[in-house]
């Protein structure tokens, strides 16, 4: 399917769509069904905390609370019905207020039915005039209230199957104007989550004997160590049952059994090892990263 180019002077507002950014102006034609009234003005760590490492919007509902509101939203439409999109106004970064977001259905299934209750009850409060003497103004406030009645399927496509499967609006079907390489706007979510800091692997984290600290909070007065725990004894038993080998190590109380997929991948001690002798000491630390790298390359496979 042929793409228009939008022209520069006239390609804003935009949607990001796969690998490229389209205007929802396009020949002409206006894709907005509902036009906001203002990009709300937020920091960039407030826009990071709604964007995934990816740079797509986040599914949790929470993380958007009281960054959705009746004069940041519009709400386009196209082939497949009408979608809401969102927009900011990052503080440092003036272009991204022209590039509408697409709003997660989770998260306007659970806000948007919240804050068109509250509006309704309380239109004054959302600066909406509903009762204006004046028809147009009554037509556009209403028009911005009623974007929150907005639900999944009202925006959809039929599947292989035939069966109609709730999606967002797709800007090469709806053959809206490709914006020019020279007018895109930054993907700003994916540009911070590549200047933040990178987490090491396990096998990295094992070579260079350097481990990453857990994320998970601590209670109070309980602190964090990365002292290495003392060699203990441990008895490495080693079995073949009907041909399926595992290898058990039994540590502390704790036994951890490991299957293998052959007999030849298993390392143990011999038949006259396991009889008579106990076997090295086993580092508690090693022997548990020996296992997590061998889960893993069986989940590779």
């Amino acid at each position: 399917m042929a793409l228009v180019v939008g022209a520069a002077e006239d390609v804003y507002p935009v949607v990001a769509f796969s690998k490229s950014q389209f205007s929802v102006r396009t020949r002409g034609a206006n894709a907005i069904k509902t036009p906001m009234k203002k990009a709300l003005q937020i920091t960039e760590a407030t826009y990071k905390q709604i964007m995934t490492n990816k740079g797509v919007p986040s599914r949790a509902a929470a993380k958007w609370e009281g960054l959705i509101t009746l004069n940041n939203v519009a709400e386009l439409s196209g082939r497949e019905g009408t979608y809401p999109y969102i927009a900011f106004d990052v503080v440092g970064h003036p272009l991204q207020k022209n590039k509408l977001i697409p709003i997660p259905s989770d998260v306007a299934t659970r806000i948007f039915p919240k804050l068109y209750e509250d509006a309704s009850n309380n239109p004054s409060k959302y600066g909406l005039k509903l009762d204006d003497l004046d028809e147009g103004t009554r037509a556009r406030h209403q028009a911005r209230l009623d974007i929150f009645t907005w639900v999944p399927s009202n925006c959809a496509r039929e599947d292989a199957d035939g069966k109609s499967k709730p999606c967002v609006i797709s800007p090469p079907l709806n053959q809206w104007a490709q914006c020019p390489t020279a007018q895109q706007i930054p993907n700003l979510g994916k540009e911070m989550a590549a200047d933040a800091p990178a987490v090491a692997s396990k096998k990295t984290a094992k070579a260079t004997g350097k481990r990453k600290h857990s994320s998970i909070e601590l209670p109070e007065g309980i602190e964090e160590s990365n002292e290495k725990l003392p060699s203990m004894v441990s008895r490495v038993v080693t079995l073949d049952t009907k041909g399926a080998p595992y290898k058990i190590v039994e540590h502390n109380g704790i036994v951890m059994v490991t299957m293998f997929k052959s007999p030849q991948s298993v390392k143990g001690p011999s038949s006259s090892q396991q009889r008579l002798a106990p076997q090295a000491p086993v580092d508690e630390e090693d022997a548990m990263d020996e296992e997590e790298e061998e889960d893993g390359d069986e989940d590779d496979d």
